[in-house]
């Protein structure tokens, strides 16, 4: 695998929500991938796991490179301390690959149960992180994608549709602080229709794109005072209407 070969042949990845067409090397937990990434999947490129490599990627195909051994209670420990046990008719077809339902431990201490396919997580699933946030939904090749619930360990909340691991379709996001957005999501941020509820009782019903206000939208004040015209960028910009209250100045 020539790393440096696809560094100089695609550009440098810009979106770090969503990798597409393009070579970039990051990290999370203990993990590092490095490659050219296609529809936020490593397409061609390596995997690392505490500075060990554990896994290749060559058009889409993943090739393990780390050596895992059977124990006697079923599970399979690998070098990187990641260990490994089917359950409900799970198994390793000819080539080693995880095919069904497995149990997968990280030496990171994250956690995954759920189903594969040819050794992606693939199916419902279920993914605890060491850093206290819970996934529980759908997967397809490696992805979180179709419907499914993040909980992050401060206990904000995404509950809705993914596409390529990050937030794609129709979604709710509840936070800690009583904020909350029901609307369209693209790419892992806000873009579309959506109405956002602030704490404070405000409230915004119109049109995002790329997470801020951006298009024809509504803004209702807890205090009744409203405006109702276009926005850019998360600021009032264009035509507008304003509706005025005495104990608000605009």
């Amino acid at each position: 695998m020539d790393i440096e070969l696809l560094k100089n042949k695609y550009p440098k990845c810009e979106n770090e929500n969503y990798r597409h067409e393009c070579f970039d090397e990051y990290s999370y937990s203990n993990v590092k991938e490095i490659g050219y990434f296609r529809n936020n999947s490593l397409w061609d490129g390596q995997i690392f796991i505490n500075d060990i490599l554990d896994f290749e990627y060559v058009d889409g195909e993943q090739i393990a490179k780390s050596f895992c051994h059977e124990e006697k209670d079923g599970w399979f420990v690998c070098r990187d301390e990641t260990r490994y046990k089917p359950f409900d008719g799970g198994y390793l077809d000819s080539e080693g690959k995880m095919q069904g339902k497995f149990i997968v431990e990280y030496s990171d201490g994250s956690k995954f149960v759920g189903e594969f396919k040819d050794a992606k997580r693939h199916g419902q699933g279920t993914f605890s992180y060491l850093s206290g946030g819970k996934y529980v939904g759908k997967y397809k090749n490696d992805n979180r994608d179709g419907q499914g619930t993040y909980t992050f360990a401060n206990g904000d909340k995404y509950v809705g549709e993914w596409k390529n691991g990050v937030q794609s379709g129709k979604g709710t996001s509840t936070w800690v602080d009583g904020d909350k957005y029901e609307g369209e999501y693209k790419e892992g941020l806000r873009s579309g229709q959506g109405t956002f509820t602030f704490a404070s009782g405000d409230k915004y019903v119109g049109e995002y794109q790329n997470g801020k206000k951006h298009g024809k939208g509504t803004l209702i004040f807890s205090s009744g005072a409203k405006y109702v015209g276009e926005w850019k960028d998360d600021k009032w910009h264009g035509q507008g209407t304003y509706t005025f209250v005495d104990e608000v100045k605009m």
